[in-house]
């Protein structure tokens, strides 16, 4: 929280010695955030650094330090924009409310836009690339994606995620202006926009069973990388231009010479956040703080059009090399990159 005005001094009544006046010291700042928001802390374009602080986001900048208030309930996601205009932020509310979403304009911290269409909880949020609309994803109470118009703050249209047997989504990203991926507990989709209608696509991941908590996408090689509670980085085969549907190319873990040891090669503690780097390294946070630097190597199996995903669905490759890493004292939730 963010403290201008200087407190009141203390009045202390000493009887017959009349009082004593003892001013007060002025807090100027107290910083934190909430370390189990997964994206909790994200770094803006234009160096803002925002974290969610419980209800509310603490913004950090070259001029100080100020408090976005406008939540009701704990934030449990965030997501900037591409450049940095527009910030989104959902809360995690309780059963019988309807959770907010808030779009935010990072010049000032005024509210552009709020609506409250999901129940319970958002666990997720994006802005297209050319900032015009936003999704959000309700969580186990809800199971809707929706799509919000950000220039006429309205809404566009709405889908039910899974496949009637999966669990709630957890994670989503755009892969571009009209087309996104999403991953929740043993399902992945790919959802297109035409017109006001969400066509979604289920994306075949034979007997794998996994949460996907994170993901991000590359769009040089048109692919998406999940990760998951039980350690491994799954690929997936995105075919944007509709030839197939996505499809799983790998199961990933890194590189070990205990490769008969259950569990080796896995990231510990599960994989809660990662980034892409433009150099095709990327970035693992994982559960137990480890922070790593992956480099993937070429895939042995390549999904073609005549290929099941059950054929690969029980293959893990160790094909994930681990260039760098360090141990941080908890769980990692966020990562973001800048050059400099």
């Amino acid at each position: 929280m963010v403290h201008n005005s200087t407190p009141p001094p203390i009045v202390e009544d000493l009887g017959t010695k009349g009082v004593a006046i003892t001013p007060q010291l002025t807090q100027s700042f107290i910083q934190g955030f909430t370390g189990n928001v997964v994206g909790g802390v994200v770094l803006l374009p234009d160096g803002q650094h925002v974290l969610a602080l419980g209800a509310s986001l603490l913004v950090k900048s070259s001029d100080g330090h100020r408090v976005a208030d406008g939540h009701n309930y704990p934030i449990s996601c965030l997501e900037g924009s591409t450049s940095g205009t527009f910030l989104v932020s959902g809360e995690q509310g309780t059963l019988g409310v309807r959770a907010k979403t808030i779009v935010w304009n990072t010049s000032s911290w005024t509210q552009v836009g709020c609506h409250q269409t999901h129940h319970g909880s958002v666990v997720a949020v994006a802005i297209c690339p050319s900032e015009t609309k936003l999704i959000s994803l309700g969580g186990q109470d809800d199971l809707n994606v929706v799509v919000w118009n950000i220039a006429d703050w309205g809404p566009i249209c709405s889908a039910k995620i899974g496949n009637g047997r999966s669990g709630p989504g957890s994670c989503l990203k755009y892969i571009d202006e009209d087309y996104f991926v999403l991953g929740g507990k043993d399902f992945i989709q790919t959802w297109r926009m035409s017109n006001t209608r969400l066509i979604g696509t289920q994306c075949n991941i034979g007997k794998i069973k996994r949460t996907f908590q994170c993901v991000d996408v590359d769009r040089k090689e048109d692919s998406a990388y999940f990760g998951t509670d039980s350690g491994d980085l799954v690929k997936i085969a995105l075919y944007s231009n509709g030839s197939s549907d996505p499809a799983v190319a790998s199961v990933s873990v890194m590189k070990t010479n205990k490769k008969g040891v259950i569990n080796a090669g896995r990231f510990t503690a599960g994989i809660n956040c990662l980034k892409l780097l433009d150099s095709g390294n990327i970035l693992v946070g994982c559960g137990s703080g480890e922070l790593i630097l992956i480099i993937p190597h070429p895939q042995k199996i390549v999904l073609g059009k005549n290929v099941t995903t059950s054929q690969v669905s029980d293959t893990t490759q160790y094909n994930l090399e681990a260039k760098n890493k360090c141990k941080l004292p908890a769980a990692v939730t966020s990562i973001n990159y800048f050059d400099g």
